[in-house]
């Protein structure tokens, strides 16, 4: 049952320049974190943050950091290196968090992930 006012999800980026333009976006808590996707079947960008995250700027970095970030293209996982996530708005009772990323990857790829946004039930 929907208690609540409908929310559509939202999740936009620029890979290189290129907009990813999901057909997919997903957010999921588990463990104490929230793993945010937007995929468009051959790319996905990744998004990890705590379930208790606050409104505020936060650096991003690779697998394991407490904010961290993925381009995910085929079988090529390449980890944020650097970059930043800010939450704009957080709301841990609704399942809510809204926010603004970009970031860059690693060698051999170095893609470069900008004019990230997204607003996400999860």
């Amino acid at each position: 049952t929907d208690t609540g006012s409908p929310t559509s999800n939202s999740f936009n980026a620029n890979i290189d320049g290129s907009s990813l333009n999901p057909t997919s976006i997903n957010g999921v808590a588990n463990g104490g974190l929230v793993l945010i996707t937007g995929s468009n079947g051959n790319g996905s960008i990744v998004l990890t943050m705590p379930d208790v995250v606050t409104p505020g700027t936060y650096t991003l970095s690779g697998t394991g950091a407490t904010y961290s970030a993925l381009y995910v293209l085929g079988s090529n996982i390449a980890q944020a290196v650097s970059g930043t996530f800010t939450v704009t708005a957080a709301d841990a009772a609704a399942n809510t968090v809204t926010g603004t990323f970009s970031f860059m990857t690693g060698p051999p790829n170095n893609f470069d992930v900008t004019d990230g946004s997204f607003s996400i039930s999860y």
